[in-house]
């Protein structure tokens, strides 16, 4: 017997009423622009970046929020490190 995946579109009373997004993401897209290896692709980012700040005001994260995210910047660093091992051997 074979299966049939049934996708239905959800009702608007299931979306969000609004869009939010981070700071943090638009540090996260911030930062992808200096990792493009070509103009048109730095570009690009540039672009979705200034979209993405024209559009919303980002939720604030906290001090300790951003020196956590500082450590996921740093993968080699001691903390992440540990951090990576305690997480694969549990």
């Amino acid at each position: 017997m074979a299966w049939r995946l049934r996708i239905s579109t959800p009702s608007a009373e299931w979306l969000p009423t609004e869009l939010l997004t981070s700071a943090i993401t638009l540090a996260e897209l911030s930062a992808g622009i200096h990792s493009a290896d070509d103009v048109a692709e730095r570009a690009r980012r540039i672009a979705r970046l200034q979209r993405v700040e024209a559009t919303f005001n980002p939720l604030p994260f906290d001090a300790e929020a951003a020196r956590q995210y500082g450590n996921y910047l740093v993968p080699d660093s001691p903390i992440t490190l540990r951090r990576w091992r305690i997480r694969r051997c549990c």
